[in-house]
Parts: structure tokens; C-alpha cells; sequence
């Protein structure tokens, strides 16, 4: 069957937690998210390249439909509190993975790995 790439089932580094499968055991064994350093940004990374590091591998399904209203329960990050955090948990996530330099392997170049819709 051919797909377009975006919708075919792969490997990634990481995916949102809005839509993570993980089984509650792994969970707990890989410590869960990292709720003292980043609270609301980016700990689905962080918790995906901690089951990576383990040994797991992150799947993706583009084929799954499903509905993410991002930040609908918390807000958007528009005030200088929630700008700051969200500054300091950046920070911290690229500090902890050295992602300055690092090239995501199952990350197209030909996308914009600074914009959060990678164009």
C-alpha cells in the first residue's frame, strides 16, 4: 500500500505525550514524566529519549485520527510567567540532551527543526 510518508508507521525519536501508548510498568520504570524541571514543556520528549536511551524504540502511527487541542487546558503561554518557565524548561531540556548540535536521525532535513510545525 503506498502511503504518503507523513502517514506511514516509523520510527521517531519522540513523540507527544498528548497521544503516548506506553505500558504503565515501562512507565514507572523509566521514572514517568519529569515533573521538578519541566513541568509543562517538553517532558514527553524527555520521557521518550529516556525509554530510547533503555533501549525502546518510539513508534509513530500518521495513520491514527485523532483530535489534540493544544494547550486547551492549561492556556496559552502568553504572560512573562508562563513565557519564563516555559524559557527555563527549553533551557533545561537542551542542556539534559545536548540538542544544540545533535541532528534528530529520523528527522527529514528538509524540515525546520526550529519551528514547532517544521516548516
Amino acid at each position: 500500500q503506498n502511503y504518503p510518508s507523513i502517514l506511514a508507521p516509523s520510527r521517531r525519536s519522540a513523540v507527544t505525550g498528548a497521544c503516548l501508548a506506553v505500558r504503565r510498568s515501562l512507565y514507572h520504570e523509566a521514572g514517568g514524566f519529569d515533573e521538578a524541571d519541566l513541568q509543562v514543556t517538553l517532558n514527553d520528549i524527555d520521557f521518550c529519549l529516556r525509554l530510547n536511551g533503555m533501549g525502546y524504540q518510539t513508534l509513530y502511527r500518521g495513520d491514527a485520527v485523532l483530535i489534540h487541542d493544544e494547550s486547551s487546558s492549561r492556556g496559552a503561554d502568553i504572560d512573562i510567567a508562563k513565557l519564563k518557565r516555559r524559557a527555563a524548561e527549553i533551557e533545561t531540556f537542551q542542556t539534559r540532551w545536548n540538542t544544540h548540535d545533535v541532528q534528530d536521525p529520523w528527522f527529514s532535513p528538509y524540515f525546520d527543526r526550529y519551528s514547532e510545525s517544521g516548516l
